[in-house]
This record gives C-alpha cells, sequence and structure tokens, in this order.
C-alpha cells in the first residue's frame, strides 16, 4: 500500500510541474490531495502521534514563513501551499535537504526562466519557440517544477528508508 501511495504522489507532483509550466498555476485540488496523502501513508508506514505532530508541525512552520514570501511578492499563493505539503511529507528530518534541492533547482528553473525570455526577446521566431515560451519569465517562474522535485526526494528517501534490506 506504501508503495501505491508514492506511485501516486509522484504522478500528483509530476502533474503540477507540468500544469505549473503550462498554466503558471498549481490546482489547490491537486496539492490538497497530495497533502492528504501524507495520513495514509504515515499510517501505513507506522508512524507514531508524536511523529505525524512533528510532521505538521514543519508544515505549519514551512506554511508561515512562505505566507509572509506571498505577502512580500516572492512567491505564488500555490507555491506557498505546495511548500506547506512537501514539508508535510518530509517533516523535521527531511526538512534541510528539502529546502537545499528546493532551493538549488529553484536557482536552475529561474535561471531558465531568464534564459528563454532572453532567447525569445532576442530571436522571436527561434526553433524550439514553444518550448521556450513554456519555460520563459515573461509569465512568471514555474517553482512548481523545483518544489515537485524536492517532493520527490522526499518520496525517494522514503523508499529508501522503508526497502528491506537484502
Amino acid at each position: 500500500m506504501v508503495g501505491l501511495l508514492s506511485v501516486i504522489s509522484a504522478t500528483l507532483l509530476f502533474s503540477l510541474s507540468g500544469f505549473d509550466l503550462k498554466h503558471r498555476r498549481l490546482p489547490n485540488i491537486w496539492v490538497g490531495a497530495y497533502a492528504f496523502l501524507f495520513l495514509p501513508f504515515a499510517i501505513f508506514s507506522g508512524f507514531g502521534w508524536s511523529q505525524l505532530g512533528w510532521h505538521v508541525l514543519a508544515a505549519a512552520i514551512a506554511f508561515v514563513v512562505t505566507s509572509i514570501f506571498f505577502a512580500l511578492r516572492w512567491m505564488g499563493g500555490g507555491d506557498v501551499k505546495l511548500w506547506a505539503a512537501i514539508m508535510l511529507w518530509a517533516g523535521p528530518h527531511l526538512a534541510l535537504p528539502v529546502v537545499i534541492i528546493a532551493t538549488l533547482a529553484g536557482g536552475i528553473v529561474g535561471m531558465l526562466s531568464w534564459l528563454a525570455r532572453w532567447q525569445l526577446r532576442r530571436s522571436p521566431q527561434c526553433a524550439g519557440r514553444k518550448f521556450l515560451r513554456l519555460w520563459s519569465a515573461d509569465r512568471g517562474v514555474p517553482y512548481g517544477v523545483a518544489l515537485s522535485l524536492a517532493g520527490v526526494f522526499v518520496l525517494y528517501a522514503y523508499a529508501k528508508a522503508l526497502m528491506p534490506l537484502n
């Protein structure tokens, strides 16, 4: 059951990445479904109440911090919710690697978006225009892609930890 929940969660994260690239939005229902899947995952993985509490606390802290970023107009509302959902899954023990991965990946996504915008402005009829428009910073930066990558890392870390030793 844990494996199925992980596959569904990874599928949601990849879908969120694609949707963010195409529309620069993260649908609340998809982010909510990803967050909700943590509960059955935690139950089937044997998490205790204390462990669940720490995960909820990590999500709450992420939500407060990123809400401040939203108020400063540094981040979109969908990104705030996805950060909180990813930190719910990550908990305190995976929080630092998740922040590092999301930050580095976000920097790369930001640079790709800037480069795509630069290329499109330099040569509007260039080859690969459709692909470049997906990434272009003219439409905003799709940080959901970087956040989803961090979420996939969390799923990988759990798969590795829960895998039976041979």
